[in-house]
């Protein structure tokens, strides 16, 4: 695994050769500073490990700036099987978010051409999220 900074981000790569750069995409884990070596230790993790390919964090001195963060997971759009890997890391570490009435918010998965397309807000509709995946009530798999 190569760690590199550049232009406000953190950069874990493994092996990109799997990726199919057409149809890449991201789930994106949002933080605070004082959770920086959290997400820091997760990026490391699931890229050492052979789980995904490439991920990165908003570095230190972004976060000086804006107070918030957001940590990407790099997958292809159509690897079901890694989408369901990360997604329970995510759950095992408790990167998924409730709701007030304890349900999982249904985070979206971002393609990059939606990003490169200025996709955001309400401009935004993903493709995919986490209830094509996970009931967000009970935590059940649907896959």
């Amino acid at each position: 695994m190569k760690i590199h900074q550049r232009a406000g981000w953190i950069y874990y790569v493994g092996n990109v050769d799997q990726f199919k750069f057409d149809d890449m995409g991201k789930w994106m884990y949002f933080f605070k500073p004082e959770q920086l070596d959290f997400v820091s230790e997760k990026c490391a993790y699931v890229v050492e490990k052979g789980l995904i390919a490439e991920a990165k964090h908003t570095d230190k001195v972004v976060l000086n700036i804006k107070k918030s963060g957001v940590a990407c997971f790099y997958i292809d759009f159509d690897d079901k099987e890694t989408h369901k890997k990360l997604l329970n890391y995510f759950l095992a570490n408790d990167m998924i978010p409730k709701t007030k009435v304890g349900i999982y918010n249904n985070i979206p998965f971002k393609l990059d051409s939606q990003t490169l397309a200025k996709e955001y807000g309400k401009n935004f509709t993903p493709k995919l999220s986490l209830e094509d995946f996970l009931d967000l009530s009970t935590g059940q798999w649907k896959i």
